[in-house]
């Protein structure tokens, strides 16, 4: 509760653990705790799957922002296969595509980058994005792991 938050501030430790059953707001704890860790407030949800990263998009709205893996979007550009994906569009292999400005995936990513206090990502997306693609989360203050076990 209260007391958890509480001393989280006060203390700033390099860990913190919660645990806490399905539907006891993890997610709203996730937001108050990051927010209050540090004076910038900026922080990272890592999450399981998709669907957990739209439960925090849900329950936490414009405080967050988040961006999925390249197979989630459709590419723009007309000469594209239909059902191309970012994942396999020119873009990908250093084609300068004129449309990357209307591109969601491409629009996400700056937002979830360069804007958002809260950035809620999956762990697939994450790690590959992070440590070979160059993901650029800047001086983030605060990861949240959910369903850290399934790490």
């Amino acid at each position: 509760g209260g007391t958890y938050i509480s001393h989280s501030k006060k203390a700033k430790p390099d860990i913190t653990l919660l645990s806490m059953p399905t539907g006891g707001g993890k997610s709203c704890c996730a937001g108050a705790v990051a927010s209050m860790s540090k004076s910038d407030g900026r922080s990272i949800v890592l999450t399981h799957t998709k669907q957990l990263q739209d439960a925090y998009m849900d329950g936490l709205g414009s405080f967050v922002a988040t961006v999925k893996g390249k197979d989630n979007y459709d590419c723009l550009h007309p000469a594209a296969v239909w059902g191309t994906t970012v994942k396999s569009a020119l873009c990908q292999i250093g084609y300068k595509c004129p449309h990357r400005g209307n591109c969601q995936y491409f629009i996400e990513k700056d937002v979830v980058e360069n804007v958002t206090d809260m950035a809620v990502l999956s762990y697939a997306y994450f790690f590959p994005a992070f440590n070979y693609a160059g993901l650029n989360l800047g001086n983030r203050s605060f990861v949240t792991c959910d369903e850290a076990h399934l790490l």
